[in-house]
């Protein structure tokens, strides 16, 4: 039977999942985000849905803050999709409505795995003021201090079994070597189908105009499959050596801002938010005064990364 301690540890492993509203932990795609746009237009606008193709969001596990729930309820667990089952499919509100146990934020009891509500809204506690919450497209799935919640009231959460015990840590992801595009020669790439510019300047650890210039692009938005690509010097040595490592976000006010490219000039470049003291992937050492996320959404200022 589901229980709490279970529940707890599978959301916690959930932390970094892109945030998609009405989805349960299933695979993002191009397909489901053309669903989900077309069943829920409010929540999908059309920079929702660009940003959520920029920063990389296919390939991932998406869900919304009931989903979190959701997703262990219907099996899925940090290497296994869950599979639909219509009687956890409830809304956060029909959550807690269906919970017989409950009572205001001020008075929860140390137990891991309560589910947390406010209006619309639900996270897990794991125990000692902290809880995971699918916080919003802007944030995905992250790690959250209760006290700098707005939930309201506790309850343990239908269908979990509550019973005793510590939620076991997730291990850190180690440093391995990070697997770019294998070069067509030494310093060469041959464009595959889906590849875009920013896409590979993520992985090379270099910017669009670095690549456009090198190469003499005239259309950075038209590459063709089989073209084949210089890749600059700074992108060839990050392509070749490259490892990731956990880097943890050390900011002074909350939260990190993700940039599709290396410029504070303005922040129509900001592609989503990380909260402070999140865990992210970093690719390899810092360029200049930016990191890469490993996962290729963008840049991150190297200053406000903990090693």
């Amino acid at each position: 039977m589901p229980n709490n301690i279970e529940l707890a540890r599978i959301s916690r492993a959930m932390i970094g999942n892109p945030y998609w509203y009405g989805t349960y932990g299933t695979i993002g795609s191009e397909q489901l985000l053309s669903d989900c746009a077309k069943r829920y237009p409010n929540q999908f606008s059309k920079k929702r849905i660009e940003t959520a193709k920029a920063r990389g969001d296919f390939g991932k596990r998406v869900m919304d803050c009931s989903g979190l729930i959701k997703n262990y309820l219907m099996g899925g667990t940090k290497d296994a999709t869950p599979v639909y089952d219509a009687q956890y499919d409830l809304s956060a509100n029909s959550f807690h409505t269906k919970a017989t146990e409950k009572g205001p934020i001020g008075s929860i009891p140390e137990i891991i795995g309560l589910g947390l509500w406010k209006n619309n809204h639900v996270g897990v506690y794991i125990g000692g003021g902290k809880c995971i919450e699918a916080k919003g497209f802007d944030y995905g799935v992250v790690e959250s201090e209760l006290a700098n919640t707005a939930f309201v009231e506790w309850f343990k959460i239908p269908f979990i079994d509550y019973v005793d015990g510590a939620v076991p840590e997730v291990p850190e992801v180690p440093e391995v070597p990070h697997e770019d595009p294998s070069p067509v020669a030494s310093q060469e790439y041959k464009v595959a189908p889906g590849d875009t510019l920013s896409e590979l300047a993520s992985k090379w650890g270099c910017a669009v105009s670095d690549i456009v210039k090198f190469n003499g692009i005239e259309n950075p938005d038209l590459i063709k499959v089989g073209q084949v690509l210089r890749i600059p010097p700074c992108g060839f040595s990050n392509a070749v050596q490259s490892v990731v490592w956990v880097g943890t976000v050390n900011t002074n006010k909350d939260p990190l801002r993700v940039r599709s490219s290396m410029s504070t000039a303005d922040n129509k470049n900001v592609v989503r938010l990380l909260p402070k003291g999140s865990k992210v992937d970093i690719k390899g050492d810092a360029i200049g005064d930016w990191y890469a996320l490993a996962d290729g959404t963008g840049y991150v200022a190297a200053k406000y990364i903990a090693r």
